[in-house]
């Protein structure tokens, strides 16, 4: 059997971590996997398992806007279909779908999506934001033989907004290879500051956009300092760099306090170096970095909006649990997580197994394909 993955690029991010691993599952069942990116350049391209086609989409310079690639993405990934004609496209990420979809008309292939993040991005349902995205997740679903959302709270507030998306909805929580991270987070890496001293540290590794809400985690940091030193290192790349930059040094933040640096392949070391763990999004779908918070067993503070934060947590039960527009809130709990009484996830990683999730994902493409 032939299936294609398709994403955006190979930059450190949940999509991309999680089709690497349905790829490399997908190709042990002794099908023809192929891996298509709009810009097949990133960190993680040597991640790529030896079994698993890379196919690079657009050629030529790096196009810099996602928007655009996605665009200029869909006739050479509708070529690629009529080519290799695979029985099932699966895309990865919420950037692809309509790209996805586009392609995949007319053509027997089976379109699954795996939609993981909120529809809505946090905002009112009456946008015209959200007008505009409702109408492409309506387009999506007409195309899909199946959408896989990645927490329950996602399905129910997709099909709250489109009703019909519950009939072609299912639930596969992402999970996480617990042994493999605690592995990877051993390996050798480099530190902005000694781990010799006794000062805290926190760690947030997302992109430097609006959703992941680190204006309001470096704000809460300066609040914390009032009280204790506390320093502060943000793992990413975006839009938003100089921005937060900016603030840090309006916040009388330097270097000690507050490091922004670029991603890496494997921030596991850095998060394992970590006395806290912050997720500070405004919304999410449910976060891999969480859950290797979990295996790592290192205190967490969650946004209480961010996706399945508060059900993988539990309430509160396995770390804190904030509100993201409050930066006090946000730093009341970063100096509750660094004293000598956190909230710790123990064994909670148990309950999210990333081998039950990806057999899922095989029942599904092999259910299409029969």
């Amino acid at each position: 059997m032939k299936i294609a993955l398709f994403i955006d690029d190979l930059e450190p991010s949940g999509v991309v971590v999680n089709a690497l691993a349905l790829s490399r599952t997908f190709a042990e069942q002794g099908w023809q996997v192929s891996l298509l990116a709009a810009n097949a350049s990133g960190a993680l391209g040597s991640e790529v398992a030896t079994a698993v086609r890379t196919v690079n989409l657009l050629n030529g310079p790096r196009e810099p806007s996602r928007k655009r690639r996605m665009r200029r993405s869909v006739w050479p990934l509708r070529s690629y279909i009529k080519r290799e004609q695979p029985q099932v496209l699966l895309s990865v990420g919420n950037q692809g779908h309509v790209a996805a979809a586009l392609a995949t008309m007319g053509l027997p292939t089976r379109l699954v999506v795996r939609v993981s993040n909120d529809l809505g991005h946090g905002r009112s349902h009456l946008s015209p934001r959200a007008y505009w995205n409702r109408a492409k997740f309506r387009f999506i679903a007409r195309r899909s033989a199946t959408m896989v959302f990645v927490s329950t709270q996602l399905l129910a507030a997709a099909a709250q907004r489109i009703p019909s998306i519950a009939a072609k909805g299912k639930v596969i929580a992402n999970g996480v290879d617990a042994q493999m991270v605690r592995r990877r987070a051993s390996e050798p890496t480099v530190l902005p500051w000694s781990t010799n001293d006794d000062e805290p540290t926190a760690v947030a590794v997302g992109r430097l956009v609006e959703q992941k809400n680190f204006s309001a985690l470096i704000e809460a940091l300066s609040i914390a300092r009032r009280s204790m030193s506390i320093r502060l290192m943000i793992v990413g790349a975006g839009p938003l760099l100089q921005a937060l930059r900016h603030q840090g040094e309006k916040l009388g933040l330097g270097p000690s306090a507050l490091q922004i640096i670029p991603p890496v392949s494997n921030p596991l070391p850095l998060m394992a170096a970590a006395d806290v763990l912050v997720l500070p999004s405004l919304w999410e779908g449910a976060s891999n970095v969480l859950l290797e918070a979990l295996a790592l067993g290192r205190p967490i503070v969650a946004s209480a909006t961010a996706g399945s934060a508060a059900e993988v947590l539990d309430g509160g039960r396995y770390g804190v649990l904030v509100n993201p527009r409050d930066p006090h809130d946000i730093a009341k709990a970063l100096l509750r997580q660094v004293s000598t009484n956190p909230v710790l996830p123990g064994h909670r990683s148990a309950d999210y197994d990333q081998g039950a999730a990806l057999s899922a994902y095989v029942r599904i493409v092999s259910d299409l394909t029969w």
